[in-house]
């Protein structure tokens, strides 16, 4: 089980809904993971700072029976700084391979500035095995990108992993290279379920390698037969 925690920087129609300001975002999510951290300890958040209000939260009860990992998802310079400072793992997407690289030096440089370990980096990428004729699959994913993100697709091209079984495996190599621990296929076309087989099937292009032991988020971890590594979850 892991904690997924993040501060939006979309939705300002949102923010002005609740009535929060949006440039506060970030610091309430430094204080949302101060708390859970002691929630899920099963102590009290005493003196919770919440638009200039403070309470007292928890404890819970019962705690959680294990350590729950806290992924602060976001691909900002900000993000990619919390999920150093405060962050068991760092969930980014929308990165070239070589973008990735460049932000894991950050993470890494950042972590190791505050005496810590880097955070686990499971990386979101969206995904299309492209089965059908190349206008069919295009036509699919214009879809998918429209209704999920109110976008059009060309404006993530370079982005998605749009291709063949193999062709897309290339590509989850290439982000493990460039430091992805973990890759998190999002499926995308009209049928999920036949999208999900498919990432399944890419999955198995991956056989099992043992549990590192040190703390930290994990999720079903993979090596190739070549002993290139990488985690993949569908």
């Amino acid at each position: 089980v892991w904690l997924g925690m993040g501060a939006s920087g979309e939705g300002v129609e949102e923010f002005a809904a609740l009535g929060v300001p949006m440039t506060r975002r970030g610091g309430m999510v430094d204080t949302a993971i101060a708390a859970c951290r002691r929630l899920l300890l099963g102590q009290a958040a005493k003196g919770v700072d919440y638009l200039d209000t403070r309470t007292d939260i928890g404890p819970l009860e019962p705690p959680a029976p294990a350590p729950v990992p806290i992924i602060v998802g976001g691909r900002s310079l900000p993000a990619i700084q919390r999920a150093a400072r405060l962050g068991d793992g760092w969930y980014p997407v929308w990165f070239t391979p070589e973008d990735l690289r460049t932000r894991v030096e950050i993470l890494r440089e950042t972590a190791a500035s505050f005496g810590r370990s880097a955070p686990q980096v499971i990386f979101l990428l969206v995904v299309h095995v492209a089965d059908r004729q190349p206008s069919e699959s295009r036509a699919e994913v214009e879809e998918f990108v429209q209704g999920q993100y109110g976008m059009k697709a060309e404006r993530l091209e370079r982005w998605l992993a749009v291709g063949s079984r193999h062709a897309i495996g290339e590509q989850i190599e290439a982000y493990r290279s460039a430091g992805a621990d973990s890759i998190v296929m999002l499926p995308a076309g009209r049928s999920y379920e036949a999208q999900l087989e498919a990432c399944a099937d890419i999955r198995q292009m991956f056989t099992p390698r043992p549990k590192a032991s040190e703390d930290g988020p994990r999720s079903a971890r993979a090596e190739r037969p070549d002993s290139t590594h990488n985690a993949l979850s569908s």
